[in-house]
């Protein structure tokens, strides 16, 4: 199994709104072995229960994390 624990811990944190602690952890992910897909896949999950605001912007502050991320990875 692939980064249960930062599966975990990215939901834990949407479901807090800590949207300012997101980027750190989906580094961590990423180095984990997850996907981009598997991090969108575990926000999303995250919405019914933790309410679509909270997810929203944590998939927003995600996506503007792995477009530094790949921006940073092509320079």
């Amino acid at each position: 199994m692939v980064g249960p624990k930062s599966c975990i811990t990215l939901a834990i944190l949407t479901a807090l709104g800590r949207e300012d602690e997101i980027a750190l952890h989906i580094e961590v992910a990423l180095r984990d072995g997850l996907t981009t897909d598997d991090i969108r896949e575990v926000l999303l999950h995250t919405a019914p229960d933790a309410g679509v605001s909270l997810a929203r912007g944590a998939v927003l502050d995600a996506e503007k994390t792995l477009e530094r991320l790949a921006t940073e990875v092509g320079e």
